[in-house]
């Protein structure tokens, strides 16, 4: 990434951290956590990305860049997958959204011993009162299947441009045959400026959803304006399609 694209990306950094503390009411716990799950790990893989750009010499670090990325991606792919599946007349039914989030983030728990350390911690974590079975799937592993379908259902191209993405970087998950070829890849700088575009959105729509939710502390005209001059302002300096409207 050239230094153009690192001073966009750096402006939208700051773009985010100007907001500050989202403030909306105690409703959808599930959903509230998981959009700031989503936001942070994003940022953090953003100001990574940069420092890991700012020093590799000869794709030196193209093996752990392309890691956290598809961790990033990742994220991206399950939100739009539930965004999707929880639309009303093309809107998103965030008390929907909500339900599927919950049943994705507890079903986990099925995993260990009701009475261990590690469910109690997360029970409160969640403040987790319901006394009832929980869902004894997690979903995790079949959205990556169903994601491309899911993508063609809902005519959603970026998603579709996502997954590409994502099970590109999934084959650096573990060192191979194939490993040699990703440093010598010719298309990895083209992937990697896709990906942060991505990242971004992904940021963006998880901001947008809380704004959704009641957040009242995000001037959204302005930011929604700004935003979207930045992607295309990215898009010239990358060389890459980038959406008119979000």
């Amino acid at each position: 990434m050239d230094k153009q694209a690192v001073g966009i990306v750096q402006e939208f950094l700051k773009m985010y951290y100007a907001i500050g503390s989202i403030t909306i009411k105690p409703n959808q716990i599930y959903l509230r956590q998981f959009l700031t799950d989503n936001i942070e790990r994003g940022i953090r893989v953003l100001e990574s990305y940069i420092i890991l750009n700012n020093i590799a010499v000869n794709n030196c670090f193209e093996h752990p860049i392309g890691i956290m990325l598809r961790s990033a991606l990742n994220d991206y792919i399950v939100f739009a997958f539930y965004c999707n599946e929880s639309k009303v007349n093309n809107i998103i039914d965030y008390d929907l959204l909500e339900t599927k989030i919950k049943e994705q983030t507890l079903a986990p728990l099925n995993k260990y011993k009701k009475d261990s350390e590690f469910v109690e911690h997360y029970k409160d974590f969640y403040n987790y009162k319901d006394n009832g079975e929980i869902k004894t799937f997690n979903e995790l592993k079949g959205i990556m299947k169903k994601a491309p379908q899911n993508a063609k259902n809902y005519n959603d191209r970026f998603l579709k441009n996502v997954v590409n993405l994502w099970d590109w970087y999934s084959k650096y998950e573990h060192y191979g045959i194939f490993t040699p070829l990703f440093y010598k890849e010719n298309d990895n700088i083209v992937r990697q400026n896709n990906s942060v575009f991505f990242i971004m959105q992904n940021i963006f729509y998880s901001l947008m959803a809380f704004v959704d939710m009641g957040a009242d502390n995000i001037e959204v005209n302005n930011f929604s304006e700004n935003i979207v001059e930045l992607f295309k302002r990215y898009s010239e300096a990358t060389y890459m399609e980038v959406p008119t409207t979000l």
